[in-house]
């Protein structure tokens, strides 16, 4: 850098491979690079407004003289992981011996993910500066404990849903306020899935429902005896809302559909059907049910998934018995959709024929 021919230094500052440079050459003497910057101010400007500018040069410029040089590098400088953090560290050390602006501390504090050696410092230098940590989106671990004690739930709702600090998360696992916890209990991968069954037992409806709803938007079949365990839980919440949401999900054990098709409620039983039909072989307890028109329902999907059950191994004997129990049905309603059926067996039909209800006979 022996030369300080205006030209040489803008081709040289505009480089695309400035941080390689930096390194192949053993490195830019600091003072040499500021004192260039500081003789040829309009090259700062030039090297900021290029289609990729070094973000070793942009950190460097982040403390240039010129005001509107400076505000523009710390628009466009971002801590990424390929910046060198002991960079940071050091100029941070030396600025801090120099006694420089403050402006430059309050903006590096407000930068996200913050090399973790200036968490410390920044926090240590109080005033304006450890103010200017707490507008950082990502907050540093000091700054999240504070924020806990200080901010309203719906506060932090944003800082858990967008996972800005991992302080604020594990405090949300165990937060008293429900809304929180139903955040985390949608989070994909470790650590969460390890803490889904325990949020599938939550004693709040809401995170037992934001775990049914995290299962329902994936299609991945996790091993594992946990992940069973955790939806056999939520085919046996208490709370029907839940169990009509899960119901859905084609993951589901046997054990947990049969449970499902004789629930309580018989919109349950409707939906699981409607939504697993391929299960028609654990569906016969719902023609049995006192609601004849859960009864026409539930007639009207196996009827419509007939085709193909006929072709399935064993089926007989489960056509038999449901068309058995169709045909004795005391709802005309039931009777009207097995007559209108055109798999309906011909022994069945003519018993139809003989039904004393009006409906049925003109169905067939």
């Amino acid at each position: 850098l022996g030369n300080e021919d205006e030209a040489f230094f803008l081709k040289f500052a505009c480089r695309r491979n400035w941080r390689g440079w930096h390194y192949t050459s053993g490195g830019i003497p600091t003072d040499s690079l500021d004192g260039l910057f500081v003789r040829y101010p309009s090259i700062a400007r030039v090297a900021l407004g290029t289609s990729n500018p070094s973000s070793l040069l942009i950190w460097k410029l982040t403390r240039h003289e010129d005001p509107g040089v400076a505000e523009h590098a710390w628009k466009q400088f971002q801590f990424s992981w390929n910046f060198p953090e002991e960079v940071a560290l050091e100029d941070y050390q030396r600025l801090r011996r120099e006694n420089f602006r403050v402006s430059w501390f309050e903006n590096l504090a407000r930068k996200e993910k913050l090399p973790h050696e200036l968490h410390g410092p920044l926090w240590n230098q109080g005033g304006t500066v450890r103010q200017a940590l707490f507008e950082n989106p990502r907050p540093i671990p000091k700054v999240a404990y504070e924020l806990l004690d200080t901010l309203t739930v719906e506060e932090l709702i944003p800082y858990v849903a967008e996972k800005r600090s991992e302080v604020l998360v594990k405090a949300a696992i165990r937060h008293p306020d429900p809304r929180l916890r139903a955040i985390v209990a949608g989070f994909p991968g470790k650590p969460f899935s390890t803490l889904r069954r325990r949020f599938a037992r939550d004693p709040d409806p809401l995170v037992r429902s934001a775990v049914a709803d995290y299962y329902l938007s994936t299609t991945i079949n996790y091993p594992g005896r946990h992940y069973n365990e955790t939806l056999s839980e939520l085919t046996a919440d208490p709370d029907p809302a839940i169990r009509l949401k899960i119901c859905r999900d084609h993951r589901l054990k046997p054990d947990d559909v049969a449970a499902l098709l004789n629930d309580p409620v018989p919109e349950v039983a409707i939906k699981t059907l409607r939504s697993l039909p391929w299960n028609w072989r654990i569906a016969l307890p719902l023609f049995s049910v006192a609601d004849a028109a859960i009864r026409r329902e539930a007639a009207s999907i196996v009827l419509g998934n007939r085709e193909g059950i006929i072709y399935e191994p064993d089926s007989k004997p489960f056509l038999r018995e449901f068309e058995g129990l169709l045909i004795r049905d005391p709802d005309p309603g039931v009777r009207s959709l097995l007559a209108a059926d055109p798999w309906t067996s011909p022994r069945t039909c003519w018993s139809l024929m003989e039904d004393d209800s009006p409906e049925v006979r003109r169905a067939l």
